[in-house]
């Protein structure tokens, strides 16, 4: 009880910070401590019958604050491509955050710190194994899918920039007479505006991608194992709603309580690193 406590006045903290401006020492603070708590619950959902909670949690909480000072890096690398206007080069930036989370992920499995690499484009998620011998493990994301199709009906996919960004990039259509946004873990860009802060929403979707542990508690499965159904499904599907609703939650709650629904804290995390 005492650590649900924790993460629980970690993010009220959050939201009346939410209020002000923030420095580079707690952007920095919060990229970490985010990560760090996230697998330090994760990690208890994994744990072993003979392991404490307690040790369990650590042990989570220092590998997940690693991760989040990897993510934190990669959205300073956004801030710096953004400003030197040379946005083909920010698929760097996507890769060291696939690392950051890859690492959280890793801590809340009860993994190897760089045992998988877990990257995800769109509707596909891909599992590197490093751990023993190379190996890659596909899984389809139904709900990522499914954010993409409704965006479609407002943008075309733009192939180059979804490449040199490593993200699936819609341009909006000319009849789309609204402002550019992310779903998920994509964007829909309009004229060309808010590519760097649109991205940014984009790494938070996938920091809070570890909450999903709650659904996809680690499973291994033996190659003679008879599944049933569930099982077999689950093999190939990776249910990514979880974390939807919690990022969607959080930055709700934060609008309907202000004037502006753009004073929450994901909004200012996401104007903090592309400055214009």
């Amino acid at each position: 009880m005492k650590y649900i406590i924790l993460i629980l006045t970690t993010f009220i903290s959050i939201e009346v910070k939410a209020q002000r401006q923030y420095t580079r020492a707690e952007m920095i603070g919060y990229n970490v401590g985010l990560n760090a708590i996230n697998a330090g619950i994760a990690r208890i959902i994994n744990k072993k019958p003979n392991e404490k909670i307690k040790d369990v949690f650590l042990d989570g909480l220092w590998k997940g604050a690693i991760g989040g000072a990897i993510n934190y890096a990669s959205k300073e690398l956004v801030l710096q491509i953004h400003e030197s206007q040379k946005p083909d080069l920010l698929w760097t930036s996507r890769l060291i955050n696939t690392l950051g989370n890859s690492v959280t992920y890793n801590a809340a499995n009860n993994d190897g710190i760089f045992d998988y690499i877990y990257f995800d484009f769109g509707f596909n998620r891909l599992k590197f194994s490093t751990k023993t011998k190379f190996k890659v493990q596909y899984k389809i994301m139904p709900f990522s899918l499914l954010f993409m199709i409704a965006t479609a009906s407002d943008g075309n996919l733009n192939i180059k920039r979804s490449l040199t960004t490593l993200t699936p990039y819609f341009e909006a259509k000319s009849n789309y007479n609204s402002e550019s946004y992310s779903r998920s873990n994509h964007v829909l860009i309009k004229n060309n505006e808010f590519i760097a802060h649109e991205l940014i929403h984009t790494y938070s979707h996938y920091e809070f991608m570890v909450v999903n542990t709650f659904v996809h508690k680690k499973r291994n499965y033996n190659n003679n194992e008879k599944l049933n159904f569930w099982k077999k499904v689950n093999k190939h599907i990776y249910w990514d709603l979880l974390n939807r609703l919690v990022t969607r939650s959080l930055y709700s709650v934060e609008g309907d309580i202000t004037p502006n629904k753009y004073d929450n804290f994901f909004e200012y995390e996401a104007n903090f690193f592309p400055i214009d």
